[in-house]
């Protein structure tokens, strides 16, 4: 009996010690995907550990999505709990806009909210993610630019997401009528995220040679450099080309004499 005892007292000090709370309710909520970063449209999951030490007391079990205003936007659902146990609340979502939100999960006694818990995730544009992505969210290229909103940084900097590989839109800003630093950059630093510019695709099929068939890209360099220079020097590193045998025709005009890539 004294084992028992002594097993049921060590059970109630774990909880406590390794969730690090003073409560011996606890609840873990984790998501499906890595870094609980989702694409529009995609469908995800959570699942909701809840494990209730008390035995006197009965809960209410809530379980709600929110949005970052911590809004509710149609999920709820509520369950009850009464004795000492641990149990897991499956929470299925797909959503159709872009955002952060949150899983949150709370412990009610009547009206009063004993114990909760949050933990949000992200909503981005499809475009956004690949498989490779999922490896390491946290260097998502986000590609503003291309999909043309730019919501994504308040979701990406909500997220945690520290910067982001672009194309850099030069061909729009130099010799045109607007002829401005490009505000893209102002918009990524409000949001404290760093950029690494792609700054330009060099195609092997459309660029132009000079009168000794020597190929030449000089129009596209000085304009590059005016880019940098009318942003004030603040690109200071970047990534001068995209996968030159994927997308520029290098391999058509010189291909491996094995026929290798």
């Amino acid at each position: 009996m004294r084992r028992i005892i002594g097993f049921v007292t060590m059970f109630f000090l774990a909880v406590t010690v390794v969730f690090g709370k003073s409560q011996e309710n606890v609840i873990d909520i984790t998501f499906n995907k890595l870094g609980a970063v989702y694409h529009k449209n995609e469908s995800g999951n959570a699942v909701c550990k809840v494990i209730k030490a008390n035995n006197d007391i009965t809960y209410e079990v809530v379980v709600e999505i929110v949005d970052i205003d911590k809004k509710p936007i149609g999920y709820k659902k509520t369950y009850t709990l009464s004795s000492p146990f641990e149990r897991y609340y499956y929470v299925p979502f797909q959503f159709s806009e872009l955002g952060y939100y949150y899983l949150s999960v709370s412990f009610l006694h009547g009206d009063k909210v004993i114990f909760s818990k949050q933990e949000g995730f992200g909503v981005i544009p499809d475009v956004t993610l690949t498989k490779k992505d999922y490896d390491s969210p946290f260097g998502v290229g986000a590609h503003y630019a291309r999909y043309g909103d730019w919501r994504v940084a308040e979701i990406q900097q909500a997220l945690g997401i520290a910067w982001v590989r672009d194309v850099a839109r030069w061909k729009d800003f130099i010799g045109t009528a607007r002829n401005t630093p490009d505000p893209f950059i102002d918009y990524l630093d409000r949001h404290n995220i760093c950029w690494l510019p792609i700054l330009d695709y060099v195609d092997a099929n459309h660029g132009w040679q000079d009168e000794n068939g020597i190929w030449r890209w000089d129009e596209d360099v000085t304009n590059i450099k005016k880019y940098v220079e009318m942003n004030e020097n603040r690109i200071l590193v970047y990534e001068s080309q995209n996968e030159p045998s994927n997308f520029a025709g290098w391999n058509k005009r010189w291909p491996h004499p094995q026929g290798q890539k």
